[in-house]
Order: structure tokens, then sequence, then C-alpha cells
């Protein structure tokens, strides 16, 4: 164990949370932007769903880091490299959403 991070939790749980709030906070900003003009009504949906898959990916990812740095069965290095894949997952799973987000707006979806 690195670090004591307490009991283990839930990724997949973590990971509704998280994409729920990601959700909740995209919901009012693309409403917002699209009451005023400057997002389409398929861009702010869009931007939103974006939004939410990104938070969920991002929470669950964390928790599976904090896991696995606070896991008494695993050495340091075990523990590094599963901390590791979890970081890496997650910076890819945020890009791919954001860049298939992005690739929709091009094409003016």
């Amino acid at each position: 164990m690195i670090l004591d991070t307490g009991a283990k939790r839930s990724v997949v749980g973590n990971a509704v949370s998280g994409g729920v709030a990601g959700l909740l906070v995209a919901s009012y900003v693309n409403y917002k932007d699209y009451k005023n003009g400057v997002v389409s009504q398929n861009q702010a949906i869009s931007n939103t769903i974006s939004v939410g898959a990104q938070a969920a990916i991002a929470t669950g990812c964390a928790i599976g880091v904090a896991n696995a740095l606070g896991d008494n069965s695993k050495s340091n290095f075990q523990a590094l490299l599963e901390s590791s894949a979890y970081i890496l997952a997650g910076v890819a799973g945020v890009y791919v959403v954001s860049t298939l987000n992005e690739n929709k707006k091009l094409l003016g979806a």
C-alpha cells in the first residue's frame, strides 16, 4: 500500500455518480448557451452528453487509482502500474470522447 485511501470503492458506482454530476452541470451551461444563441440545440445536446461521458470516465478512473494505491495486497510496483493504467485509460477515454464531439461539430451535426 502506497497510500491509506480508506475502504475500496466501486469504480462503476462512482463513474455513474461522476457522469450524473457532469450531465447536471453541462446541462445548465449548454442550456444557457443555447438560449443565448451561442450554440445550436444539437450542439448543446452533443456537448452535454460529451461532458457527462468525460466526467464518468474521469471519476471512474480516479477511483480506480485510489483503490490501486490503497490496496494492501499489491506491491508498490503493482500499485503504481495499475494506477498508471487507470490514468492512461482515463486520459485516452476523455480524449476520444472530446475528439468525437469535435468531429461531430465540424461535420455540422
